[in-house]
């Protein structure tokens, strides 16, 4: 009686507890997602994934993008709704992470995404393994900014974020603009 008794609360406990990839990714992430400055820059603080200035600012504009949710869709993009957005499929979860192929690309063009927690998530590009430290957070974003200019002041936030990862990776003088004109 004591085993059952013991059986019936480890199974409740694992189901109270499941990751909500577990349940139904599709609602877990469903909505419009953007770069979350603050945890992003303590992410790669702590992480510390970039040795040198090359790969630093060879890194994409993740600052810039949004991943946009509905369903098994995953729609990505360098603004919301502009008709640049670049469309993914869920191909499956596997080890707490969700896969999203390119419907154009090849099957190797691939996304995972980690839910670690309610209002934010990971996104890996395979070919871009430094960006699993980024960290993106769920948005409601106001329809009536629609322009590059309307999205200044998170681009300014992201801009100050690579200055201040610039600095503390300790790279060589000179800013990541700069070097990343020469390296161009």
């Amino acid at each position: 009686m004591k085993k059952l008794l013991l059986l019936c609360f480890a199974f409740l406990a694992m189901h109270a507890y499941a990751s909500p990839v577990d349940g139904e990714p599709s609602k877990t992430l469903a909505g419009t997602w953007m770069l979350d400055v603050k945890a992003s820059e303590q992410s790669m603080l702590r992480a510390r994934p970039f040795q040198n200035t090359e790969a630093f600012v060879m890194m994409p504009p993740m600052g810039l993008i949004f991943f946009k949710f509905e369903g098994d869709r995953l729609l990505t993009g360098s603004l919301p709704d502009i008709g640049d957005a670049v469309e993914f499929r869920r191909a499956g979860v596997s080890g707490g992470k969700i896969s999203y192929v390119s419907t154009r690309a090849p099957k190797d063009d691939i996304i995972l995404v980690s839910v670690l927690g309610e209002n934010k998530i990971s996104i890996t590009y395979p070919l871009f393994p430094a960006s699993q430290y980024f960290l993106w957070q769920r948005v409601q974003l106001d329809p009536s900014r629609k322009t590059p200019s309307d999205y200044r002041p998170e681009f300014d936030a992201y801009v100050a974020m690579l200055k201040n990862l610039w600095e503390a990776f300790g790279f060589s003088s000179g800013s990541p603009a700069d070097i990343n004109r020469s390296a161009r």
